[in-house]
C-alpha cells in the first residue's frame, strides 16, 4: 500500500510538497508554529523534542534543569503505577530523555551531560523493577546509555582518577546486569591510568567482602563472583593474563569451558605450554556431561599448533568427528592436506555425516549449514522432519535463506519451526520475526505448486490460530502489517 506522501508508478516528488527542511522554512514562521503546536498536543514525541529545543534557547543550565525535572518525574511513586501499565509510553519517554542527553545537551555541554547521563543510569534499576519488560525494550533504552557514556565522557574529558572512582559504584550495584561490558565500553575514557585505579578499586572492595568489612549498596552486597567479573573486564582490556588467571579458583579452573577461554590468551602472549598445562589440568568429562568439550578441544588444536605439533593437531581434529562434528575442524584438516580438492571433500564428508545415524537434527544441520552444503541440508529437513527437537534459531534463519530459491519447501518448513517456537514459547520479543516469517511465506507460497507430506499455507495459518488463539500481540502486528 502507498503512503499518501508517497508517488504511485515510480514517480517523484513534486519538489514544491516534499517535506523537507528545506521547502519548511518557506512557510510563514507563524503558521509553522501553530501545525507544531497543534499536532504536539497529539504526540507525546514531538511535544518533548520541541519542549526540549525550547529550554536549550534559554540555555544549558535550563535545559539541564528540564531533563532532570523529567527524570525525576519518571520515578515518583505516583508514576509507577503508570510505569506498570503502559511500557510503551515510559520507553518513549525514557528514550526522548537519553536523545535530549546524548543529542542536545552532550553538544552544548558535555560535563553537564554526562553527569545527567549518570543520573538516567543510576535510576535504572527502580524503573525496570516496576516496567513490565518482557520483551526488554526499556532495558535497551538503558543499554544504548551505557554505549553513550564512553564517547560523552571522552568529550568532557573526565578525568580517569575520577571516572573509575565514579565507575566502581555503579558496576557493583547492578541487579539486573545492565552494566555488562561497561568497563570496556570507557575503556579508551579511562586510558592505562584510569583502569588500574578501577581495578586497585576492585581488589579492594573483593578484600573487603571476604574480610567482612563491606558495606551494602542499595540493592544488597555485593558478591566476590561480581567483583570478579568486572576484574576480567579490568584485565581483559589491560590484557594482563595474569590478572585475569588470579579472579579463577583452582575449583574454577577445573572447568573446561573457563580453560579454553583462559588457554587462547595464553596462546595470544606466547605462552603455550603454559595454556596446554592448563588444559591437561581440566578434561571435558562425564560428571560434567562434557559441558565445554568443543572449546576446550578447539582450543586444544591451537595450542598443538603453536608448539608446532602438527601432526597431533591433525589426529585430534579427525578423532573427534563425527562424534562432536564440526565444520571449522573438519575444513582445517582438509585445507592442511596436500592435493586434496576441497569441492570433493565437501561433498564426500557431508554424505558420509548423513549416512552415520544422528540423533540430534539440530546439531547436523548446523554442520552442514557451516559447511555451506545446502543440497543436504535440504535432504536433512525433507527426510527427518517432525521429530519434537526444538529449532536452533541460528542456524535456521540463515538455513531458510539459503535454501529459499533452490528449496523452496524446504525454506518454508525450517520458517515454520521458527514461528511456531516463537508462539510456543510465547517469547514476545520474538513476535516481529514470527510475523515478518508469515509474510515471507505468503509469498513463498505462490512459488509452491505442491506441499508434498507438508500442510498448506493455509492449513499451517488455520493450526496457529487454533493452537495459539491467546497469542494477541503476535497476532496484531501481523494484522497490523497487512493492513499497512
Amino acid at each position: 500500500m502507498t503512503r499518501p506522501d508517497q508517488p504511485t508508478g515510480g514517480g517523484h516528488l513534486v519538489p514544491e510538497t516534499a517535506v523537507t527542511e528545506t521547502n519548511l522554512t518557506k512557510l510563514d514562521s507563524q503558521r509553522l508554529a501553530r501545525i507544531l503546536a497543534e499536532h504536539s498536543m497529539r504526540n507525546r514525541q514531538l511535544r518533548r523534542r520541541l519542549q526540549t529545543e525550547l529550554a536549550a534557547q534559554r540555555g544549558v543550565d535550563a535545559l539541564a534543569e528540564d531533563i532532570r525535572g523529567r527524570l525525576e518525574l519518571v520515578v515518583q511513586p505516583g508514576s509507577r503505577h503508570e510505569v506498570r501499565q503502559k511500557t510503551r509510553h515510559l520507553v518513549n519517554e525514557l528514550e526522548a530523555e537519553r536523545e535530549a542527553i546524548v543529542d542536545t545537551l552532550a553538544a552544548r555541554a558535555p560535563d553537564a551531560a554526562f553527569d545527567l547521563l549518570l543520573c538516567f543510569l543510576e535510576m535504572h534499576a527502580e524503573v525496570m523493577a516496576c516496567a513490565d519488560d518482557a520483551d526488554g525494550r526499556v532495558a535497551h533504552v538503558f543499554y544504548k546509555a551505557c554505549c553513550d557514556l564512553g564517547a560523552i565522557a571522552e568529550s568532557a574529558r573526565v578525568l580517569s582518577s575520577r571516572l573509575a572512582h565514579t565507575i566502581v559504584h555503579l558496576i557493583l550495584d547492578d541487579p539486573f546486569g545492565l552494566y555488562d561490558g561497561l568497563i570496556t565500553t570507557l575503556s579508551d575514557a579511562l586510558g592505562d591510568t584510569g583502569l588500574a585505579i578501577l581495578g586497585h578499586e576492585l581488589l579492594a572492595k573483593r578484600e573487603a567482602i571476604l574480610a567482612g568489612t563491606e558495606s551494602s549498596t542499595a540493592h544488597g552486597l555485593p558478591n566476590v563472583s561480581v567483583v570478579n567479573a568486572r576484574l576480567r573486564e579490568v584485565y581483559e582490556c589491560r590484557e594482563d593474563v595474569d590478572g585475569l588467571l588470579s579472579t579463577y579458583t583452582s575449583e574454577e579452573l577445573k572447568s573446561a569451558r573457563v580453560a579454553a577461554s583462559l588457554v587462547r590468551r595464553l596462546t595470544d602472549a606466547e605462552r603455550p605450554q603454559e595454556a596446554m598445562q592448563l588444559l591437561d589440568a581440566a578434561p571435558p568429562s562425564a560428571d560434567t556431561h562434557f559441558f565445554g568439550e568443543y572449546d576446550w578441544t578447539s582450543a586444544r588444536i591451537d595450542v598443538l599448533e603453536a608448539l608446532g605439533d602438527w601432526a597431533e593437531a591433525q589426529e585430534l581434529r579427525l578423532s573427534t568427528f563425527p562424534a562432536t562434528p564440526s565444520a571449522a575442524h573438519l575444513k582445517a584438516y582438509i585445507t592442511r592436506l596436500a592435493g586434496v580438492e576441497d569441492d570433493a571433500a565437501t561433498d564426500q564428508a557431508a554424505r558420509a555425516f548423513l549416512e552415520n545415524p544422528r540423533p540430534d537434527r539440530s546439531e547436523a544441520l548446523a554442520f552442514l549449514v557451516s559447511w555451506l552444503v545446502f543440497q543436504n541440508a535440504a535432504r536433512l529437513v525433507r527426510v527427518q522432519t517432525g521429530d519434537g527437537v526444538r529449532p536452533q534459531r541460528q542456524v535456521l534463519i540463515p538455513a531458510s535463506r539459503c535454501l529459499e530459491e533452490a528449496y523452496p519447501l524446504v525454506s518454508v518448513a525450517l520458517r515454520r519451526a521458527l514461528i511456531e517456537d516463537a508462539l510456543t514459547l510465547a517469547r514476545a520479543s520474538r513476535y516481529p520475526d514470527a510475523a515478518q516469517n508469515v509474510r515471507e511465506l505468503e509469498a513463498l507460497d505462490a512459488t509452491i505448486h505442491t506441499y508434498e507430506a507438508f500442510e498448506t499455507h493455509e492449513q499451517f495459518m488455520t493450526r496457529l490460530r487454533t493452537d495459539h488463539p491467546r497469542k494477541r500481540r503476535f497476532w496484531s502486528q501481523l494484522e497490523g502489517a497487512d493492513a499497512e
